[in-house]
């Protein structure tokens, strides 16, 4: 069913939430409902949206782990060390090392 973003409201973000479920891990339908609920906010912002429908539903927070496991020094020089010497190889060693360098986050480097 074709909704225009005029006549979007609750209930289709809470469709569209359900939907998600089916095929993402919590975390990431909650990031992509975020991304859905950050375009409403500024598509009325922008005047083409009279109301943002995502400010009467906000959806919850998956719970998240309390730290994360972070690679000891073997495990760093393991992975360092893992790309072959082809082409693609050698820009994978580059690429983890700047990572590793650099202390970029996976969403920051993306």
């Amino acid at each position: 069913q074709v909704v225009l973003l005029t006549q979007l409201r609750v209930k289709h973000l809470q469709s569209f939430h359900a939907d998600l479920g089916q095929n993402l891990k919590p975390a990431t339908r909650y990031a992509v409902l975020g991304n859905v609920r950050r375009f409403l906010k500024r598509a009325t912002y922008r005047g083409h949206l009279m109301e943002d429908p995502g400010l009467g539903w906000p959806p919850r927070c998956p719970p998240l782990p309390s730290f994360r496991a972070v690679p000891t020094e073997v495990q760093m020089v393991t992975l360092l060390a893992a790309p072959d010497s082809t082409l693609q190889g050698r820009r994978d060693q580059v690429f983890l090392e700047f990572l590793y360098g650099t202390g970029l986050r996976i969403r920051e480097c993306a």
